[in-house]
C-alpha cells in the first residue's frame, strides 16, 4: 500500500485532484471512494476514514490493484517523502528543531518528527497523532502507521502483512481489543470486512482482473452487489481508466485525445496522459454532461503544470521543479472546460494558474456574459519558494467582474 506516483509535483496536493473526476489543473481523472469510517472504542475515537483512490500516475500494485491505494500516512526513508492519509506529500529536506523540515509545506496544518531511526511521529492540527514504524525489507522499508490516537489519547493499533515486496494493511484493534477492520488480499480480490453491531457486518470487495491485476469491480455489500465498475486503456505507459459506472446507475466515459501533457526538454521524458472529454450519462432519463478539455494558453502555447517550454534543469528529486523558476516573466498556464450540448458549445471556463499552482484567474463565458474572478496572493516576486512567507499560498485581494 505504498503511495507512488511516476512524477512529483505539488499540484497534485489540491483537493481538485484529490477528489474524484477530472482536475483541471493536471488534467488527470482520479477517483476517490469514500467507505463508512472506521469508528473505534465505543465510538470515542478516533476516527479513520476508510478511502480506496485511483491514480493513474501510480504504477504499482501494492496490495489494492495497479493505481489503487487505501489513503494512510507513510514515510520513505529512502527517497524522504512524507504522504499523508489525505494525499499531500512532501520532501523532508533536513530538520527545524525538533521537526522534520519540509521547504514545500507553508501551511502549517501538521508536525514531523524523527522519534529513532526507525520511529517517527506525526501530530496533526486536529490533535490526533500517528506513530510510525519502518516496516519492510531491504529497499522496500517505509514507516506506516501502527497506532492512532483521538485528541483525547483513545487509540487504535494497525497490523500488516506482506503483499510482495510491500506492506498491506491486515487489521485494526481498537484498546477495547475489538478487531474493527481486517483487509485480505487473494490473486483475484481484495476483502474489507468492517465489524460493527452484531450481525451488522459488512464487506466490501475489490474485484481484480487482467495480468495487471486492475480492479475491475467494487461490490458494496448489498443483496444485488451494487458496484462500481471499471475499465482501463493503457494511455502513454499509464493505466487510464477508459469508463466508469456507478452503483447508482450512472456511467462515465474517459477520453485521451492529444499528444499529452509535455515535460521541459531538459527532462527527456515522455509526455503524460490527460484528458480531452469527460462524458457522463447520469441515468434516470437525465441528459448528458459532455465536457472538453484544452490546455494551451491564449497564445497557443504548450504550458503546464510541469513547467513544459521552460529552459530548467529537471531532478527527480521528490521536489516541485516548477517551484524552481526564477525567470523575469512570470509562468502562467492554463486550461479550459467547455461544456458541449447537441455538439453546441454553451459554456466555457478558462482557468489560469501561476507557477506555484494557485489559480490565478478563472473565466466563465456563457452567451454573452463573461464572469472573472482574479485572485492575487501573498507571493513576494523574484524570491523561490522556500523563501516565501508562510501565507503566500493565501488569497489576498479577490476581484471579480
Amino acid at each position: 500500500m505504498t503511495t507512488s506516483t511516476s512524477v512529483h509535483s505539488n499540484a497534485f496536493n489540491f483537493m481538485s485532484y484529490l477528489q474524484s473526476g477530472v482536475d483541471p489543473r493536471t488534467g488527470q481523472y482520479t477517483v476517490s471512494i469514500n467507505l463508512p469510517e472506521v469508528k473505534s472504542n465505543g465510538l470515542r475515537g478516533p476516527v479513520v476514514p476508510l478511502v480506496l483512490s485511483y491514480n493513474p500516475l501510480n504504477v504499482q500494485d501494492s496490495g489494492f490493484g495497479l493505481g489503487w491505494n487505501l489513503q494512510l500516512s507513510q514515510y520513505d526513508p529512502g527517497t524522504r517523502i512524507v504522504s499523508l492519509g489525505s494525499g499531500e506529500t512532501f520532501k523532508v529536506e533536513g530538520s527545524l528543531g525538533d521537526q522534520l523540515w519540509m521547504p514545500e509545506k507553508k501551511l502549517d496544518s501538521f508536525h514531523f518528527y524523527k522519534q529513532d531511526d526507525t520511529r517517527y511521529r506525526v501530530v496533526h492540527k486536529s490533535g490526533q497523532v500517528e506513530e510510525l514504524e519502518v516496516l519492510g525489507s531491504l529497499g522496500n522499508r517505509i514507516a506506516l502507521p501502527v497506532r492512532i490516537y483521538s485528541p483525547e489519547g483513545h487509540g487504535i493499533t494497525l497490523h500488516y502483512a506482506s503483499f510482495g515486496a510491500y506492506q498491506m494493511l491486515s487489521e485494526v484493534v481498537d484498546d477495547d481489543g475489538q478487531v474493527i477492520l481486517t483487509i485480505t488480499r487473494d490473486s483475484t480480490s481484495v476483502r474489507l470486512l468492517l465489524y460493527g453491531a452484531p450481525k451488522a457486518d459488512a464487506e466490501f470487495v475489490m474485484i481484480l482482473s487482467g495480468s495487471n491485476r486492475n480492479v475491475a469491480r467494487i461490490e458494496l455489500p448489498t443483496a444485488n452487489k451494487a458496484s462500481w465498475r471499471f475499465t482501463y486503456s493503457i494511455i502513454r505507459g499509464h493505466s487510464c481508466i477508459a469508463s466508469m459506472d456507478t452503483p447508482v446507475g450512472g456511467h462515465e466515459d474517459v477520453f485521451y485525445q492529444d499528444s499529452g501533457h509535455q515535460f521541459p526538454l531538459s527532462a527527456g521524458r515522455e509526455p503524460l496522459p490527460r484528458v480531452t472529454r469527460h462524458l457522463t450519462t447520469p441515468g434516470f432519463l437525465q441528459p448528458e454532461v459532455d465536457v472538453r478539455y484544452a490546455y494551451k494558453d491564449g497564445a497557443g502555447r504548450e504550458r503546464n503544470f510541469l513547467g513544459a517550454g521552460l529552459d530548467i534543469a529537471w531532478e527527480d528529486n521528490g521536489l516541485d521543479n516548477l517551484y524552481r523558476y526564477l525567470g523575469a516573466a512570470p509562468y502562467l498556464y492554463s486550461s479550459t472546460e467547455t461544456l458541449r450540448v447537441n455538439d453546441v458549445d454553451v459554456r466555457s471556463i478558462e482557468r489560469v494558474f501561476n507557477q506555484f499552482h494557485l489559480l490565478a484567474l478563472e473565466t466563465t463565458r456563457q452567451n454573452l456574459s463573461i464572469l472573472e474572478v482574479d485572485t492575487r496572493y501573498y507571493i513576494e516576486e523574484g524570491k523561490p519558494f522556500d523563501q516565501q512567507p508562510n501565507y503566500c499560498q493565501l488569497p489576498k485581494e479577490v476581484r471579480t467582474t
